[in-house]
């Protein structure tokens, strides 16, 4: 009998020595579960920040395309507005250029004129087109997106991400997105600077 008072009192105080389980059992996911929280956070910021990039892109290839003459106050404009796609999500400073292409005879991307967010010439005229491979460009092949004659505008943004909340698991990286048009209106989109001296001259 007392055998058995003595295996009920371990008993209850087994059970009382549980009340403190679910704290211990709280501590020991806690730290799991805000990593968790701090990674899902961090990686969405990051997606959404390369979407609006994307998206930016996009938008700058898409209306210097719709230009027939482009001048220097009107690709201003259209940087102006590019910047306001991407301020909201704390993309900085990011480097902007387009570039107006044609295929020489020999099947090389030829540059016509090329204009970044400074309205600076980041690449010379009359040079071979570098800055993107062949194959990003889509260049060779029956599927070529330009021949010989013909134009490509090129636009293209790059910056350095950091992650506005947390760097817990990313560190600060670059994004680049680029993006290419025909011109809509023509074979080839003449862009004439503050001077007045056109890419056609």
């Amino acid at each position: 009998m007392k055998a058995t008072n003595k295996l009920t009192d371990l008993q209850k105080s087994f059970r009382k020595d549980q009340d403190g389980v679910a704290a211990v059992e709280f501590a020991m996911v806690l730290p799991l579960v805000t990593m968790l929280f701090f990674g899902i956070v961090e990686f969405s910021d990051a997606m959404a920040a390369n979407r609006k990039a994307e998206h930016a892109t996009t938008m700058l290839v898409d209306l210097v395309s719709q230009e027939e003459f482009l001048t220097h106050d009107e690709i201003d404009g259209i940087y102006t507005a590019v910047d306001h796609v991407l301020a909201p999500y704390g993309i900085e400073e990011p480097t902007m250029w387009v570039v107006s292409i044609t295929i020489d005879a020999n099947d090389k991307p030829i540059i016509d004129w090329s204009l970044d967010q400074d309205l600076t010439e980041p690449f010379a005229r009359g040079s071979e087109f570098t800055a993107l491979s062949e194959s990003e460009l889509d260049l060779s092949g029956s599927d070529a997106l330009i021949t010989e004659g013909a134009s490509l505008i090129v636009a293209k943004i790059e910056f350095g991400y950091t992650s506005s909340l947390t760097n817990v698991y990313i560190d600060s990286f670059t994004l680049s997105n680029h993006d290419t048009r025909w011109p809509r209106r023509g074979t080839q989109i003449v862009y004439c600077d503050a001077q007045d001296q056109c890419s056609n001259e």
